[in-house]
């Protein structure tokens, strides 16, 4: 796999993401956070199976848009359930703890694209 190719797929983490985050903070707002939670949960497990079982750049590169797609879901329905569901005081660590699952997630990614790449 070239670098360019590589920087490609990596980038297609963050693209996904942006682009359902935007569709997630619409829905949220309709349906609720529930659905779109789960359907986050969908994203990842697909995403991962695909990339595990990758036998081309271009699996590779639908299952990290996959797993990307999945953060920009989950992270509108997630400040919503804790609005709901959460009392004020716990409000900023349960923020918190969201928070740290996607820097670790975002990390992995990027530590894959750079093992790719070299």
């Amino acid at each position: 796999m070239s670098n360019l190719v590589s920087g490609i797929i990596s980038s297609l983490f963050y693209l996904g993401n942006c682009y359902t985050i935007i569709f997630s903070t619409v829905m949220t707002s309709k349906k609720g956070p529930k659905p779109l939670i789960l359907l986050a949960g969908i994203f990842a497990v697909s995403g991962l199976l695909i990339i595990s079982s990758s036998l081309s750049e271009w699996m590779l590169a639908f299952g990290v848009l996959l797993i990307g797609g999945s953060t920009g879901l989950v992270s509108p329905p997630y400040g919503a359930a804790i609005a709901f569901w959460i009392k004020p005081p716990l409000q900023g660590k349960a923020n918190a703890w969201i928070n740290v699952e996607k820097i670790g997630l975002q990390s992995a990614y990027t530590l894959f694209g750079l093992l790719m790449g070299h």
